[in-house]
């Protein structure tokens, strides 16, 4: 008789975590349609909410999962591949120079509000030189996003090692890991937003010297804060290096 009670228990208790689950005041059956139906007029709904790290470090996520990113400001989702901010994503979705988002600090929105350029808040490097030996990259790009191109063709000629470029590109922040290296008027940006916090200090910007056919580049271009001036200098000069993204 007591096998035959653990019995009807154990498949009781199955039966019930199958079953659909509807969370209410009134008692009112959960829709047809839903596995868990949630309905109030006056409380919230609360999904887990984390630090980028924190949901970063979450093992094998699948597609669908949820996760308010506190770091960020977001609403996330993980789309099989990657987390993704809702408030990116969300048609509309503005954004102004100063504001915390997408991993940095908001420095430049183009006409439409929606898309721009962030900084991380802090340097990635107080020292470094430009190259990982003599050739050239031909990270010519300048303007708005052409520091992603050169940041790409750097490290495409230079591989492995310990270079602004490459340190750049291997920051992450809010879960994301598209920072590069930014172009002189990046920089040049950055400084005039007034939100980037740097007062003074030399930086690298990704633009190598242009040189004729036939011959090595051996000079790239710094960026002065103090100053706001860029100009050129031999590639294995130490500066430091501030990574942005586009969003």
């Amino acid at each position: 008789m007591k096998k035959l009670y653990c019995t009807i228990l154990a498949l009781s208790c199955l039966s019930a975590t199958y079953a659909q689950v509807g969370i209410n005041a009134t008692g009112a059956q959960p829709l047809s349609s839903a596995q868990l139906d949630v309905a109030s007029t006056s409380k919230a709904f609360y999904p887990p909410r984390m630090t980028s790290g924190e949901k970063g470090a979450i093992m094998n996520p699948q597609a669908g999962a949820l996760v308010y990113d506190t770091t960020i400001g977001a609403l996330t989702f993980y789309n099989g591949s990657t987390w993704v901010s809702t408030s990116s994503s969300a048609s509309g979705a503005t954004y102004t120079v100063g504001q915390n988002a997408h991993g940095g600090k908001v420095f430049w929105v183009d006409e439409t509000g929606q898309h721009g350029l962030v900084m991380s808040t802090a340097d990635q490097s107080g020292g470094v030189v430009w190259f990982n030996g003599n050739t050239n990259t031909k990270a010519f790009r300048l303007g708005v996003y052409g520091g992603a191109y050169n940041t790409d063709q750097i490290n495409k000629s230079f591989g492995y090692g310990a270079y602004a470029a490459i340190i750049a590109g291997q920051h992450v922040s809010g879960g994301f890991g598209d920072w590069y290296l930014p172009a002189t008027e990046e920089l040049n940006l950055m400084r005039t937003s007034g939100v980037s916090g740097i007062a003074s200090g030399i930086y690298w910007s990704s633009n190598e010297v242009v040189v004729n056919t036939g011959f090595i580049s051996e000079s790239a271009y710094r960026y002065d804060f103090a100053t706001g001036m860029a100009s050129t200098i031999a590639k294995n000069t130490l500066n430091k290096v501030r990574a942005i993204r586009r969003f």
